[in-house]
């Protein structure tokens, strides 16, 4: 089972290349002693008491590393308060190449391949899990950029590939053929890590006509400052405006239908659609599914940080005891577990799309049902923690209260549904023995 992750008989379509659907929270204040804030036990590292081990993370290795990362986590509690990355933070990033991790290496771009960008994920999570959103969803932003035409994906990287680019496909948007280009109005709503960006990626609708993507200049939309919510504050998921703008017609590109082949090379396996130099085996994923892993990846990084900081409030207190002896490390065991499972499936997905092999239908669910786990093993296990350590858990200083916020807000996010299990359950069923 593991080794095909349910193999199934229908090949999946591309999907539509999901918007941000979950909004930001960082968590404010100070934190309380033995409430670290520092990201907890990576992939492999299943002693409760280790750190994450080096050259996990893109672009960041050893010392600087480290420095990077507790950075990105005393940063936290402004970042809350601004309700969006501040730009030290954003510079950080920059310099340390989390801001073009899924862009081609031809283009300049990190060009993590999918378990390698969890693992990122997973680690900024740790310290931050806004920030670990955030990066989230501009690197998916990369990845939809391979559908753009040629010429509007020049235009977005002639700054250079440490662009930033977001994406919404939460809201109403319409266009319309005119002098000069194609006309748009529309409001869209939880566009993360907006204030940073050059362009976003929003979804439209033509007269009569199936959705398209648009790409949208920053300097032509309005911001406006909605994002007032329970979690992942940080992210600044703010909502954006177009009053009636005008764009070229090579700034449209189509949502649905075949991902965008991997270019340049000979067709691979039997995958086929539209040559596109932007594209790598990140276009050949399932869109819905593949963000889903995304999200699982940011939400158990959240959880060990979590599970690190009822380690130091433990470690503070002195003897632990034979009850929380053992409370810890089922709390270990069960996200290890849940980590486990998440990159076997991203494993199995990403030899698939690398391959350019037809993407079975069961794999496509699984992904997603993993996904769904994933997140509520996070909420479980932050929960936990946040109950074990107490009062101190109450107050806004506390890193552990924002994990919480942070981790609930993920939950929301209809890519992490719990019908993603009811799904995978169907397809089993739908197999033949």
């Amino acid at each position: 089972m593991l080794r095909d992750v349910v193999p199934g008989k229908d090949a999946v379509r591309g999907d539509v290349p999901p918007g941000n659907a979950v909004p930001e929270d960082t968590g404010r204040g100070n934190a309380p002693p033995g409430d670290t804030g520092r990201g907890n036990v990576p992939p492999g590292d299943v002693g409760p008491g280790d750190t994450a081990s080096p050259g996990a993370t893109a672009g960041v290795g050893g010392e600087h590393r480290e420095a990077a990362l507790e950075r990105i986590a005393a940063l936290a509690a402004e970042a809350e308060e601004l309700r969006r990355l501040p730009d030290e933070l954003v510079g950080l990033l920059r310099a340390h190449g989390y801001l073009r991790m899924t862009l081609p290496r031809r283009h300049g771009g990190e060009e993590r391949d999918l378990p390698g960008l969890m693992a990122d994920l997973r680690v900024l999570a740790g310290y931050d899990a806004s920030v670990a959103w955030t990066v989230m969803v501009w690197a998916q932003s990369q990845i939809t950029m391979a559908r753009l035409p040629p010429e509007a994906f020049e235009s977005v990287l002639a700054g250079g590939p440490d662009v930033i680019v977001s994406a919404s496909s939460a809201g109403e948007g319409e266009i319309a053929a005119g002098a000069g280009g194609v006309h748009v109005r529309g409001r869209w709503g939880f566009a993360s890590g907006v204030h940073h960006c050059r362009w976003i990626l929003v979804h439209c609708r033509p007269p009569g006509g199936d959705p398209r993507g648009v790409l949208l200049p920053m300097g032509e939309v309005e911001i406006e400052e909605t994002w007032r919510v329970l979690g992942l504050r940080a992210t600044g998921s703010d909502t954006v405006r177009a009053r009636g703008i005008t764009v070229p017609g090579h700034h449209l590109y189509d949502l649905r239908g075949t991902p965008p082949a991997l270019s340049p090379g000979p067709p691979r396996g039997t995958r086929r659609g539209t040559p596109s130099h932007a594209a790598t085996p990140h276009s050949l994923l399932p869109v819905r599914p593949a963000f889903a892993l995304h999200m699982g990846a940011v939400a158990l990084g959240t959880a060990e940080g979590a599970l690190r900081d009822l380690l130091d409030h433990v470690r503070e207190r002195g003897a632990a005891g034979e009850r929380a002896e053992h409370r810890l490390g089922l709390i270990r065991v069960r996200l290890d577990a849940a980590v486990a499972q998440l990159e076997a499936v991203a494993a199995v997905a990403w030899r698939l799309a690398a391959g350019g092999a037809p993407f079975p239908a069961g794999t496509a669910a699984a992904m997603a049902a993993s996904a769904a786990h994933a997140v509520r093993t996070a909420t479980e296990v932050t929960g936990t923690s946040f109950a074990h350590l107490g009062s101190r858990a109450l107050f806004d200083s506390s890193v552990t209260q924002r994990r919480l916020r942070d981790v609930l807000t993920i939950a929301q996010h209809a890519n992490v549904s719990a019908d993603a299990l009811g799904a995978l359950g169907g397809t089993l069923l739908r197999e033949r023995p």
